[in-house]
């Protein structure tokens, strides 16, 4: 590989620069700006399911100002979005917090794909899981117990395609089975 074509991967592979969004306070009411620019709080909702959906994050921060309910306001929107909380610096003037994106994936007995509660399309699937592993999203994965084995291996063969490794399995106690019901 020429010099030129890693310096394009290395490009391609950095993660997005997380969401930058600042509470101030004005005349009593809760004012942000997104990437330095105003936002009102029904698009920041909007705007924030697709920045949670393709895995990027978020950094809030504010000035003294900043009251705590519009702080718990921006932090209840992020949560409802499908972010999480991985540090906070304290409600201090200048505080400043950073949120990473939840990815709920699930794969149904009929192998449909569902991303954070919504069913996509397999091009949809793969074109977001580039997207996660880019931004190194984290990755909660639940399969079905009764979907097939293909099904499954083929979401997994996509985030792997695409190194979206932070990647952990929920309800795999399901798939084994009561032990009771086994004779155990």
């Amino acid at each position: 590989m020429s010099l030129f074509g890693a310096l394009l991967m290395s490009v391609q592979a950095a993660p997005a620069e997380p969401v930058q969004i600042v509470l101030k306070r004005s005349d009593k009411d809760c004012a942000a700006m997104v990437d330095g620019a105003p936002i009102d709080w029904a698009d920041l909702e909007k705007r924030a399911v697709d920045w949670a959906l393709t895995g990027r994050g978020a950094e809030l921060s504010g000035d003294e100002n900043a009251s705590y309910r519009c702080i718990g306001g921006l932090i209840f929107v992020l949560q409802k979005a499908g972010f999480s909380q991985y540090f906070d610096a304290g409600f201090t003037p200048g505080f400043r917090m950073r949120f990473y994106a939840t990815i709920r994936l699930f794969v149904s007995a009929k192998c449909e794909i569902t991303v954070n509660g919504g069913i996509v399309s397999f091009a949809e699937y793969d074109r977001l899981a580039a997207e996660w592993g880019r931004n190194q999203a984290e990755i909660h994965f639940q399969p079905d117990p009764k979907s097939e084995f293909e099904c499954v291996d083929r979401t997994l063969a996509v985030l792997r395609q695409h190194n979206a490794t932070k990647l952990g399995f929920i309800g795999n106690e399901q798939a084994a089975g009561d032990p009771a019901e086994d004779g155990q």
